[in-house]
């Protein structure tokens, strides 16, 4: 596993209620860290019309460990509307004091409002983004547009 990521995210660490205890071996905590996100419901709303419930995806993005840093085990989980991850779950197995314990934080990377329902009945609500739609598909400018071939036509 590679070292712990460090980002902004420090002041949004939040314990994990009502949830085991770490475990002692990598394999059981792969399997608890994989057991978190399940109980977390995301959903957008691109527009006052349209809602979108997030997808978990259950392998987790990338998994690491720092023990200098008092990480046992951490994982990053991926929410997505589609294939467009929309908002990122970061858990870790952390020292706290004499013994471990879970901590979470919430990255959302989506310009639509976010709100979540948390396993211990709190509502999450993410910051105001700006959405700098132009009406065009963004994928364009990088993606070569090809002719359609002649059976398509």
């Amino acid at each position: 596993m590679s070292a712990a990521i460090r980002s902004s995210l420090g002041e949004q660490w939040t314990p994990v209620r009502d949830f085991p205890a770490p475990a002692p071996d990598e394999r059981r905590l792969r399997l608890q860290t994989r057991q978190f996100p399940r109980s977390l419901r995301f959903e957008t709303k691109p527009s006052s019309d349209q809602r979108w419930e997030l997808r978990l995806v259950p392998k987790p993005l990338h998994e690491y460990a720092d023990e200098n840093a008092g990480i046992k085990y951490g994982a990053i989980f991926g929410f997505c509307q589609g294939t467009d991850t929309e908002l990122l779950v970061l858990i870790e197995a952390r020292d706290n004091g004499d013994k471990q314990a879970w901590q979470y934080a919430i990255a959302p990377l989506s310009d639509y409002p976010i709100t979540a329902d948390l396993a211990d009945g709190s509502t999450w609500k993410s910051p105001d983004g700006t959405i700098n739609e132009n009406g065009k598909p963004h994928f364009w400018s990088f993606v070569e547009k090809r002719p359609k071939p002649d059976f398509e036509k």
